[in-house]
């Protein structure tokens, strides 16, 4: 086993405890949040939920239905893990092997919360028209929002104590924002998937900064 690799399994462990706690302290909000969101979709509805998607779909034009499917590739899982590998070498060759825990664990632990509440909540997807893309996935939370965020806020975290942290932040912010409101023009998402996969991975990311005292660690300004 490499050093690299030692000293990755010994932060991990040193805080397996702490990241199971924050799992489970993200999962659990997230699911009876996907919860009531249904239970007030199948008495009423939410009042802008259908009406944003349908204000979004009129808008429609061959230029925005290529943007809106090229976003679903860069914010998709190939879309996020060559970055991430990328970054995560980068990372390890200048020996920050605790940003590099960092930006893995963001990453795939936003990952395997959303697979987790897609498979206890099970929600479908809307189906207003004829879609773009093909989803055989469950609806809630989008993983596409909240892998764009979990890696956006990652990025912003990591570069904050340097002189890239307002066009690292810029940057990430909009691409997360134009992936998820690509979900909602494509119409596989109901708004409320897209705010609760952004919400649950902003709290997990956070959360990981703060267990991995992720900018406490470097005096740069």
């Amino acid at each position: 086993m490499t050093r690299s690799l030692q000293s990755v399994l010994h932060y991990i462990s040193e805080h397996r405890l702490r990241l199971l706690v924050l799992f489970i302290g993200v999962l659990i909000p997230l699911v009876v949040f996907g919860d009531l969101a249904e239970d007030i979709w199948k008495r009423e509805g939410f009042s802008w939920d259908v009406p944003l998607l349908e204000g979004l779909h009129a808008h429609a034009s061959a230029p925005l239905d290529a943007l809106a499917v090229t976003l679903a590739v860069l914010g998709g899982f190939w879309g996020l893990v060559i970055p991430t590998l990328l970054l995560l070498s980068w990372l390890g060759r200048r020996g920050q092997r605790r940003d590099a825990v960092f930006l893995g664990l963001a990453v795939a632990g936003a990952a395997l919360l959303n697979l987790a509440a897609k498979a206890v909540f099970q929600r479908t997807r809307p189906d207003l028209w004829p879609r773009l893309v093909v989803e055989d996935t469950f609806s809630f939370p989008s993983g596409h929002a909240m892998g764009s965020m979990a890696f956006a806020a990652a990025l912003v975290v990591l570069a904050w104590p340097t002189r890239w942290r307002w066009p690292v932040t810029v940057g990430a912010g909009l691409f997360t924002l134009l992936v998820g409101v690509s979900r909602l023009y494509l119409g596989v998402h109901f708004p409320s998937d897209v705010l609760a996969g952004w919400c649950a991975a902003l709290v997990w990311v956070t959360g990981l900064a703060v267990i991995l005292r992720i900018g406490r660690v470097r005096s740069k300004p």
